[in-house]
């Protein structure tokens, strides 16, 4: 499943790199408050600062229910080259396409 976060509606605004890095992810409830799911493993594409594309390999099917609802929100660890930090950041889904 390749899904779209971003934080906002506009499209291309900001310079994309192609670039794809480890995430984790982990569905919250709306308010962002709640854990929907357990961490799961994704990559991202088309990183920018307005969103990133993010490519999740076999997701569970009660997990793909909840992204194509666009119901919740996705709390995210990526985990940047060249740095000991992992990035956290909390977005929405935009867009959904199946595997």
């Amino acid at each position: 499943m390749t899904l779209s976060v971003k934080r906002s509606a506009e499209r291309r605004q900001y310079l994309r790199l192609d670039s794809v890095f480890p995430v984790l992810f982990r569905l919250m409830s709306p308010d962002g408050a709640q854990p929907l799911s357990e961490w799961e493993q994704g990559f991202t594409h088309n990183v920018s600062n307005g969103g990133i594309l993010l490519t999740l390999h076999q997701a569970k099917p009660e997990i793909r229910g909840l992204i194509e609802s666009r119901q919740a929100v996705i709390a995210l660890k990526i985990a940047m080259p060249l740095s000991r930090t992992t990035v956290a950041a909390s977005a929405r889904v935009v867009w959904t396409e199946p595997d």
